[in-house]
C-alpha cells in the first residue's frame, strides 16, 4: 500500500497571539518544597532570636527552627486557606494568620494579652515592643524576597495564586503557638531555589534530541486500515462448494475508489480517505488519496 507525499502542511496549533498568552506549567518536587520552607523558617528564626527571653520564647524559637515546616502547592490548598484574609508582604508574597500577631507576641513575651488604648505606660510599652518584634520579622522576610528576586523582576505574580500548575506555594511556619501562613509566587520560589543551589535548568538548557516534523517522525509507524469494496452476492450452494483456488468475481468497478476506514469500523463509519485498486510488484495494492473535497477525488 502506497501513499502520495503531497499532503498539505497542517496549520500551527496556536496562533501567535495565543502563543504569547500561553504560560508555563510548574510543579515543584518534594525536595524543592522542603528547601523553600527551610529558607523562610531560617530567616524568621534569626530575626526572632534577638527577642528571645525566658522559657516561653525559647519554646517558640525551637518550633521556628523546625526545618520540615509544611509547604505545599497553592492549588492544593483547602477552602479555608483560600478564603483567609491575605495581607501583602511584597508583590511576590502574602501572609495570613489567625488573630493579631502583635498580641500573640506580647502574650509570648510577657504572659499577658494586649490591653486597650489608654492603659498604663508599662502596658503600652509592652505592646510597642511586641509590634516592633513583629515588624522586624516581616522586614526579615521582605529582605529574603529582595535577595531572592531582584527589584526589576519583582512584578505582581499573585493575581491568580490558586490556578492549577501555577507554581505558587503555601508555607505554614509554626509561630508562637500559632501558624504563620505564607503565600509565595512562582518567581519567588524559583529565586529561593537558586539561592539554595537548587536552580532548575531553563528550557533552552535541557538536553533534547533533534526534533523532526511530525509526519516525518511517524512515516515508519505501522497503521492498520480496512479497505472496503462493493459487496459480492453468492448463493448458499456456491458458498458451501468453495475450494482453494476458486475465484470470486467482484462487482467493484476498477474506476471506482475504495473506501478506507479504521479497523473494525461499523458499517456506517465515516470514510477516512479513498483508495484506488492497483498492483505493486506481484502483489495487489491500494493507492491512498485524500478525501474528495468535491464531486471528484483529488489524487
Amino acid at each position: 500500500m502506497t501513499a502520495r507525499q503531497d499532503v498539505p502542511v497542517p496549520p500551527a496549533l496556536l496562533t501567535p497571539a495565543q502563543s504569547q498568552q500561553a504560560r508555563a506549567l510548574v510543579r515543584w518536587t518534594e525536595a524543592e518544597l522542603a528547601a523553600v520552607a527551610a529558607a523562610c523558617g531560617d530567616v524568621v528564626a534569626r530575626a526572632a532570636r534577638r527577642w528571645a527571653a525566658g522559657e516561653r520564647t525559647a519554646r517558640a524559637l525551637e518550633a521556628l527552627a523546625v526545618r520540615a515546616a509544611p509547604c505545599f502547592h497553592a492549588e492544593d490548598a483547602d477552602v479555608a486557606a483560600r478564603a483567609a484574609t491575605w495581607t501583602a508582604l511584597d508583590p511576590l508574597a502574602r501572609w495570613a494568620m489567625a488573630g493579631d500577631p502583635a498580641a500573640r507576641l506580647r502574650e509570648a513575651f510577657f504572659g499577658e494579652a494586649a490591653v486597650a488604648p489608654g492603659a498604663r505606660d508599662g502596658h503600652r510599652l509592652a505592646d510597642e515592643l511586641a509590634a516592633e518584634c513583629w515588624g522586624e520579622q516581616c522586614a526579615a522576610l521582605q529582605g529574603l524576597v529582595r535577595e531572592a528576586v531582584p527589584e526589576p523582576a519583582r512584578l505582581d505574580a499573585l493575581a491568580e495564586p490558586w490556578q492549577r500548575w501555577g507554581g505558587a506555594v503555601v508555607v505554614d511556619l509554626p509561630w508562637y503557638g500559632s501558624t504563620w501562613r505564607l503565600l509565595l509566587a512562582a518567581p519567588l520560589v524559583r529565586g529561593l531555589l537558586r539561592r539554595a543551589g537548587l536552580r532548575r535548568p531553563a528550557g533552552a538548557e535541557l538536553e533534547r534530541p533533534a526534533t523532526a516534523p511530525v509526519l516525518r517522525a511517524l512515516d515508519r509507524a505501522p497503521v492498520r486500515l480496512q479497505v472496503r469494496l462493493e459487496p459480492v452476492e453468492i448463493d448458499l450452494g456456491s458458498l458451501a462448494a468453495l475450494a482453494v483456488g476458486d475465484v470470486l468475481c467482484l462487482t467493484h468497478a476498477v474506476d471506482e475508489p475504495a473506501r478506507i476506514v479504521p479497523p473494525s469500523a461499523a458499517a456506517d463509519a465515516p470514510v477516512l480517505c479513498h483508495g484506488w485498486l492497483g498492483r505493486r510488484d506481484d502483489r495487489a495494492a491500494v493507492e491512498l488519496v485524500r478525501r474528495p473535497a468535491g464531486p471528484a477525488a483529488i489524487r
